[in-house]
């Protein structure tokens, strides 16, 4: 697996998928589901693929997002189709958000990247070309968000994804932070609510120990679900 999120190609996946439907003798569409990072690189496969009968997408980005050197966002492109890489959205850093961000980081304190988000996505028209066309979607889609999410704003890019599908479910938890779908899918995780990246930097994911935890055990049945109705139809 490459250290880094950097240019990777979306066939990579595409050639898995058709790896596992040969080796499982089995032509059927399958279920995909995408945490983070993973739920944008989900929603951007079912959308240049029709190969899903269902798409999960826990703490959903709207935007392709750039790629990360050592878990930290860097401007390199995070994927790329036919040799070509997909078009990401450019962070603006204004002084009014940097700065609080770097004493976080000197002070070792948990920082939150939301203040550069909202900055970065002031100029929504500029962004069509980063957004995650989700309307070429042909599986039903479920998104699961915390409004407390402190790395995205996984709520707003759900409203995003919603004002352009007719197929979608939302389920939203309004003390939940980033780290709320899946429970057992990550180590320590959502419990937790700080992750330590390269560098040094301890970012703040969002919500409680306690409402993440609520809103994983509540979501998981529904997800589970989820998949039955869509794998079964």
């Amino acid at each position: 697996m490459p250290s880094d999120l950097e240019s990777i190609p979306l066939e990579y996946f595409y050639h898995s998928i058709q790896l596992l439907k040969k080796l499982t003798n089995n032509d059927e569409k399958l279920t995909l589901i995408g945490y983070s990072r993973g739920a944008e690189l989900a929603l951007l496969l079912a959308s240049e693929y029709d190969e899903f009968c269902a798409v999960i997408a826990g703490a959903p980005g709207a935007y392709i997002t750039s790629g990360l050197k050592n878990s930290i966002y860097a401007p390199i492109p995070s994927w790329t189709l036919n040799d070509e890489a997909k078009p990401y959205l450019k962070f603006q850093h204004r002084p009014r958000n940097m700065f609080p961000l770097l004493k976080q980081w000197i002070l070792r304190r948990p920082a939150s990247f939301f203040g550069i988000w909202d900055d970065s996505l002031k100029k929504l028209d500029k962004l069509e070309d980063t957004r995650i066309k989700v309307e070429q979607i042909q599986a039903p889609v479920l998104l699961v968000s915390g409004d407390r999410d402190q790395i995205w704003p996984a709520s707003n890019f759900a409203n995003v994804i919603q004002a352009k599908l007719n197929d979608v479910e939302h389920l939203r938890y309004e003390k939940g932070g980033h780290f709320i779908a899946f429970p057992y899918a990550l180590p320590h995780l959502p419990s937790n609510i700080y992750e330590h990246v390269g560098g040094g930097m301890i970012m703040d994911s969002g919500g409680t120990k306690e409402a993440n935890a609520s809103a994983a055990k509540h979501s998981w049945p529904l997800i589970s679900g989820f998949i039955e109705k869509h794998s079964l139809s």
